[in-house]
């Protein structure tokens, strides 16, 4: 049976030799782990670091982006156009009726007259299916 010595020899730095027995390796072996490991935090925090600040100067541009848009004068100029017209929006939104009307002018606008049509009709399709009921009044099934 071959037995392991419980020590190492190497040359230091200094050019000496010195001596390690197992726990002093695997200490330093657990110190080395340390060291590579915040080297790695380190670089990780840096490239986070980076993106931060790239990420801070596009905020910058879009915020003087927005002042220059704001300070516009048209943009002032039509300031209180567009308060009435939210204001009256947001009134008229309330009544039922004109919600409704409102709500298919947005649709309209948005998607276009086909995709309108085709969820008014799928929607009147699903409501005559829950109830049972065709469009001419004669039941669905």
């Amino acid at each position: 049976m071959v037995e392991f010595e419980r020590s190492v020899s190497f040359v230091n730095i200094t050019g000496e030799i010195a001596v390690l027995n197992i726990e002093e390796l695997a200490t330093l072996s657990k110190i080395v782990t340390d060291i590579q490991e915040k080297i790695a935090l380190t670089h990780e925090r840096d490239a986070l670091s980076s993106h931060l600040y790239n990420l801070q100067n596009h905020a910058d541009d879009l915020q003087a982006q927005l002042n220059a848009h704001q300070r516009a004068f048209f943009w002032r100029i039509t300031k209180p156009a567009r308060v009435v017209a939210s204001g009256l929006k947001n009134t008229l939104k309330s009544i039922p009726g004109v919600g409704l009307v409102h709500k298919l002018l947005w649709h309209l606008k948005r998607f276009g007259w086909k995709a309108t049509l085709e969820k008014i009709s799928t929607r009147m399709m699903m409501k005559c299916m829950t109830t049972n009921k065709s469009l001419n009044g004669t039941p669905y099934m």
